[in-house]
């Protein structure tokens, strides 16, 4: 199972961690974490972890896509819709308002 979790600034790092942890137990299981670019994302509370890749050179077909939300990130930091849109933006099958990308 590929699990690809997208990170942000400022999000609860146990939010990540936590699910992460027990998705780690399943046999198969695979992990990418996804940012607008790659490298160091700072966490609510100071710390920063990394993201391995970018929206660019992600996988394209994970079987689980995972946004941490929840804590203080959830109401101030992170739009999830717009985090949603940004995952998928520039993938087959990916639409906004009914379009894909070739069609705009």
């Amino acid at each position: 199972m590929k699990i690809l979790s997208f990170l942000f600034p400022g999000f609860t790092a146990l939010d990540l961690i936590g699910p992460t942890t027990v998705w780690s137990l399943m046999p198969g299981a695979e992990f990418q974490t996804v940012a607008r670019t790659p490298g160091q994302v700072k966490v609510d509370m100071g710390p920063e972890i990394i993201a391995t890749n970018s929206f660019d050179n992600c996988w394209s077909a994970a079987d689980v896509l995972f946004v941490p939300v929840a804590g203080r990130a959830s109401t101030t930091r992170c739009r999830t819709r717009l985090a949603l849109h940004a995952a998928r933006c520039g993938r087959p099958g990916c639409t906004r308002r009914g379009r894909n990308k070739a069609s705009r």
